[in-house]
């Protein structure tokens, strides 16, 4: 989940990161650098699990960082932008889901769309 070539390159970018709490590092189909932290309520993992892990339950989803790193391995379906920041919605399993990242690369949500 943490390759070491993907982490020299986090560290060579510039941004603002705690190596100790990286979870996950990988890139988009389209080549951005992407990393999921530990985090806290408001980002991260932490977050992720307080505020869905009901709904990735309900999908039967255990290991939330494998299905992320799984999920951005595809393509997108819609990407945008709203009011809490940059997102990329993506099909996995015939679930859409939605990661929810800032133009630094860093994940701050990742969560399945209501159908």
């Amino acid at each position: 989940m943490k390759p070491q070539d993907l982490l020299d390159e986090l560290a060579e970018s510039g941004v603002k990161y705690n190596l100790d709490d990286v979870i996950a590092v990988t890139k988009t189909v389209d080549g951005k650098l992407v990393w999921l932290e530990k985090g806290n309520a408001q980002s991260g993992l932490l977050h992720i699990l307080e505020k869905h892990a009901k709904d990735f339950a309900l999908r039967n989803i255990e290991d939330v960082p494998q299905v992320l790193k799984e999920v951005l391995e595809s393509a997108p379906v819609k990407t945008g932008s709203s009011a809490r920041g940059l997102f990329a919605d993506y099909v996995y399993n015939g679930s859409t889901y939605r990661v929810a990242y800032g133009t630094n690369g860093y994940i701050v949500s990742f969560y399945p769309l209501k159908k």
